[in-house]
Protein backbone atom coordinates (compact mmCIF):
# COMPACT_ATOMS: atom_id res chain seq x y z
CA UNK A 1 0.00 0.00 0.00
CA UNK A 2 2.86 2.41 0.84
CA UNK A 3 4.30 1.74 -2.61
CA UNK A 4 1.08 2.98 -4.22
CA UNK A 5 1.28 6.21 -2.21
CA UNK A 6 4.96 6.85 -2.99
CA UNK A 7 4.70 6.04 -6.70
CA UNK A 8 2.66 9.15 -7.67
CA UNK A 9 4.94 11.35 -5.51
CA UNK A 10 8.05 9.93 -7.15
CA UNK A 11 6.52 10.39 -10.60
CA UNK A 12 5.63 14.02 -9.80
CA UNK A 13 9.14 14.80 -8.54
CA UNK A 14 10.74 13.21 -11.57
CA UNK A 15 8.62 15.24 -13.99
CA UNK A 16 9.14 18.51 -12.11
CA UNK A 17 12.94 18.18 -12.35
CA UNK A 18 13.07 18.60 -16.11
CA UNK A 19 15.53 20.94 -17.83
CA UNK A 20 14.98 24.65 -17.36
CA UNK A 21 13.72 26.65 -20.33
CA UNK A 22 16.55 29.10 -19.64
CA UNK A 23 19.25 26.57 -20.48
CA UNK A 24 21.79 28.26 -22.79
CA UNK A 25 23.50 25.05 -23.87
CA UNK A 26 21.47 24.97 -27.10
CA UNK A 27 22.60 28.48 -28.13
CA UNK A 28 25.40 28.56 -30.68
CA UNK A 29 28.78 29.44 -29.23
CA UNK A 30 31.02 32.29 -30.36
CA UNK A 31 34.00 29.97 -29.91
CA UNK A 32 35.82 29.52 -33.20
CA UNK A 33 37.37 31.58 -35.97
CA UNK A 34 35.31 34.39 -37.53
CA UNK A 35 36.12 36.66 -40.51
CA UNK A 36 34.61 40.13 -40.94
CA UNK A 37 32.59 40.20 -44.18
CA UNK A 38 30.20 43.18 -43.88
CA UNK A 39 29.64 46.48 -42.04
CA UNK A 40 26.20 47.92 -41.34
CA UNK A 41 26.33 51.70 -41.36
CA UNK A 42 25.15 54.86 -43.03
CA UNK A 43 26.81 57.70 -44.86
CA UNK A 44 24.79 60.10 -42.73
CA UNK A 45 21.58 59.63 -44.68
CA UNK A 46 18.44 57.84 -43.62
CA UNK A 47 19.15 54.46 -45.24
CA UNK A 48 21.82 52.43 -43.44
CA UNK A 49 22.81 49.30 -45.36
CA UNK A 50 25.24 46.40 -45.26
CA UNK A 51 28.53 47.08 -47.07
CA UNK A 52 30.85 44.28 -48.18
CA UNK A 53 34.32 44.23 -46.63
CA UNK A 54 37.25 42.86 -48.59
CA UNK A 55 40.13 41.45 -46.55
CA UNK A 56 38.27 41.79 -43.25
CA UNK A 57 40.03 41.10 -40.00
CA UNK A 58 39.75 37.75 -38.23
CA UNK A 59 38.65 37.12 -34.64
CA UNK A 60 39.16 33.76 -32.98
CA UNK A 61 37.53 33.02 -29.63
CA UNK A 62 38.85 30.16 -27.50
CA UNK A 63 36.99 28.24 -24.79
CA UNK A 64 39.48 29.38 -22.12
CA UNK A 65 38.29 33.02 -22.37
CA UNK A 66 41.05 34.28 -24.66
CA UNK A 67 40.97 35.56 -28.23
CA UNK A 68 43.22 36.48 -31.11
CA UNK A 69 42.51 39.21 -33.63
CA UNK A 70 44.07 40.62 -36.76
CA UNK A 71 42.24 43.95 -36.25
CA UNK A 72 45.30 45.74 -34.83
CA UNK A 73 48.93 45.25 -35.85
CA UNK A 74 50.21 46.46 -32.46
CA UNK A 75 48.39 43.80 -30.42
CA UNK A 76 46.71 40.58 -31.50
CA UNK A 77 45.76 38.79 -28.24
CA UNK A 78 43.51 39.33 -25.29
CA UNK A 79 40.78 37.95 -23.07
CA UNK A 80 37.00 38.14 -23.25
CA UNK A 81 33.98 37.73 -21.01
CA UNK A 82 30.37 37.22 -22.13
CA UNK A 83 27.81 38.87 -19.84
CA UNK A 84 24.33 37.51 -19.05
CA UNK A 85 22.97 40.25 -21.35
CA UNK A 86 24.95 38.78 -24.27
CA UNK A 87 27.64 41.43 -24.41
CA UNK A 88 31.19 40.43 -25.27
CA UNK A 89 33.84 42.43 -23.41
CA UNK A 90 37.16 42.03 -25.25
CA UNK A 91 40.32 43.37 -23.60
CA UNK A 92 43.68 43.30 -25.38
CA UNK A 93 46.54 42.22 -23.13
CA UNK A 94 49.58 43.94 -24.65
CA UNK A 95 51.63 46.41 -22.57
CA UNK A 96 50.86 49.97 -23.58
CA UNK A 97 47.87 48.95 -25.74
CA UNK A 98 44.69 50.21 -24.10
CA UNK A 99 41.99 49.24 -26.60
CA UNK A 100 39.07 47.24 -25.28
CA UNK A 101 35.70 46.64 -26.87
CA UNK A 102 32.22 45.94 -25.54
CA UNK A 103 29.93 44.57 -28.23
CA UNK A 104 26.38 43.22 -28.08
CA UNK A 105 25.80 39.88 -29.80
CA UNK A 106 22.85 40.56 -32.14
CA UNK A 107 22.91 37.32 -34.15
CA UNK A 108 24.80 34.14 -33.40
CA UNK A 109 24.34 31.06 -35.56
CA UNK A 110 26.77 28.29 -36.37
CA UNK A 111 27.77 30.17 -39.56
CA UNK A 112 27.24 33.86 -38.78
CA UNK A 113 28.03 36.26 -35.94
CA UNK A 114 26.75 39.86 -35.86
CA UNK A 115 28.14 42.20 -33.22
CA UNK A 116 26.87 45.70 -32.43
CA UNK A 117 29.50 48.01 -30.93
CA UNK A 118 28.33 49.56 -27.66
CA UNK A 119 31.44 51.69 -27.26
CA UNK A 120 30.42 54.12 -30.03
CA UNK A 121 27.29 56.12 -30.76
CA UNK A 122 25.69 55.15 -34.07
CA UNK A 123 22.52 57.19 -34.64
CA UNK A 124 21.70 55.38 -37.88
CA UNK A 125 22.83 51.99 -36.54
CA UNK A 126 26.08 50.12 -36.91
CA UNK A 127 27.04 46.46 -36.73
CA UNK A 128 29.75 44.11 -37.94
CA UNK A 129 28.99 40.75 -39.59
CA UNK A 130 31.37 37.80 -39.42
CA UNK A 131 31.22 34.43 -41.12
CA UNK A 132 32.62 31.24 -39.60
CA UNK A 133 36.01 30.19 -40.95
CA UNK A 134 36.84 26.48 -40.99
Amino acid sequence: MKTLIYLPILLFLTMSCSKSNNDDSSKPSIIGKWKLIELYNSDGGTSPTWHTVTNGYVLEFFSNGTFTSTKHIECTTGSYIISPTNEVNMTYNCVGFTNSYLEKVETNTSLQLILKPTYMNCDEGCSVKFEKVN
